[in-house]
């Protein structure tokens, strides 16, 4: 013998019927496919968003009013959002090729800094305004 959820005390003979009364939303994102692109610099994946519901609470009804339940109450502030990487390692990778990319791009940049910088001065135009082509 059980208590119902309405408050009915089942006979003993009755199997009580587990009823959800309260979900939450659940989006779970894979992660898969990591891959570097050596022209723009980033990490590409291909993302799959699985939504399912969750259930928070369960009751107990009798099978007399397990019809009549009534439906499971949606909790949106609770909403959990999980995150899944297919592949761990291949993420590592594509994850240390963009590091040390953006360290050989940073390096580039310094190395044509200092060029800009050592062009010796007769290579430079000269300011036209300053001629006096009268004389």
């Amino acid at each position: 013998m059980f208590k119902c959820a309405n408050g009915h005390i089942s006979a003993p003979y009755e199997a009580e019927k587990k009823m959800p009364i309260a979900v939450r939303p659940v989006e779970t994102t894979i992660l898969s496919n990591h891959r570097f692109n050596k022209r723009n610099g980033e990490v590409t994946c291909n993302e799959l968003v699985i939504a399912r519901t969750e259930i928070v609470r369960e009751a107990s009804f009798c099978p007399t009013h397990a019809d009549g339940a009534p439906a499971p109450e949606m909790i949106s502030e609770q909403a959990r959002i999980e995150e899944i990487i297919h592949d761990p390692e291949a993420a590592a990778k594509a994850e240390a090729s963009h590091s040390a990319w953006l360290e050989r791009e940073a390096a580039r940049e310094r190395r044509d800094d200092n060029r800009r910088q050592n062009k010796p001065a007769d290579e430079e135009w000269e300011d036209l305004e300053d001629l006096s082509f009268a004389d």
